[in-house]
């Protein structure tokens, strides 16, 4: 017994057929060739015979399924689930406590509290106060004080601002800090994929190149201080990826993106982009 499955706009039709349905519906298969319409025929079994076709003779012309994955996006998925597994692997047992614990050291700063902090602030500021987040009364109380100059994760706390509405504040942080790490690889991966795109072994050498950059030993020991705002590199392989893509092919794409992700890349950590 072999299993079909046919995803259209609004209709799924599960199909399961034995050999001798099949045998029975071969010359309709092959009467029914690439490019051919349908004869008249009941919703079922022409949901039958788009599956039996899809599979047997490929996806037909017209037939254009939303949830089907096109295979060309399949080997990135692939990546990123790689990354993810090198990741929980590479960092255990933070996976284990990823909705209670946060990466910090006790014995350093306790910096890993102000940038969880900063989260908070972002969305207490802009959804309950509706203010400017670069100020606070609950330091220095009651004038209060800027934080232009001081260390705000703006991308961490942009990316954290959905997820804080409805997960607790240790997620959402550990969850922007998985972000930064699988797409800094992911990243990587494209630029050089991009830069190595005419040898064989441009895939291998893209994965690897990757993993070095995202799990590289400055991003763990940052990560275990708590130092977020220098782990939140995820951006700058993109930019410059399209940087460089721009300088070879303009065009509009290229620069509009290159510009997308070096504006990504600005906020998170206002004072390094002030000294």
């Amino acid at each position: 017994m072999n299993d079909f499955r046919l995803r259209s706009a609004n209709l799924q039709v599960c199909a399961t057929v034995s050999s001798r349905t099949y045998k029975y519906l071969t010359p309709a298969l092959s009467y029914i060739g690439e490019g051919a319409s349908l004869p008249p025929m009941s919703g079922g079994l022409r949901g039958v015979v788009l599956c039996l076709r899809r599979y047997y003779l490929g996806k037909p012309k017209g037939l254009h399924s939303r949830t089907a994955m096109p295979h060309r996006f399949r080997p990135y998925l692939l990546i990123l689930g790689l990354y993810a597994t090198m990741l929980i692997g590479l960092t255990w047992p933070w996976a284990a406590h990823f909705t209670t614990h946060a990466p910090g050291e006790a014995t350093w700063a306790f910096d890993e509290s102000t940038f969880m902090w900063n989260i908070w602030r972002f969305k207490h500021n802009i959804l309950d106060l509706q203010q400017s987040p670069l100020h606070t009364t609950d330091i220095f109380w009651p004038l209060g004080i800027d934080l232009v100059l001081y260390t705000y994760n703006f991308l961490n706390a942009l990316l954290g601002l959905p997820l804080l509405m409805v997960a607790g504040l240790p997620l959402t942080s550990n969850l922007t800090i998985a972000f930064a790490y699988i797409f800094s690889g992911y990243g990587t991966y494209l630029l050089i994929r991009y830069l190595l795109r005419a040898t064989p072994h441009a895939p291998y050498a893209a994965f690897m190149g990757g993993a070095i950059y995202t799990f590289s030993a400055s991003r763990a020991i940052f990560a275990a201080l708590g130092h977020y705002d220098i782990v939140s590199t995820a951006f700058i392989p993109f930019f410059t990826l399209y940087f460089l893509k721009t300088l070879r092919a303009p065009g509009r794409k290229n620069p509009l993106m290159a510009a997308l992700f070096a504006t990504l890349c600005l906020p998170r950590s206002l004072p390094l982009y002030a000294f």
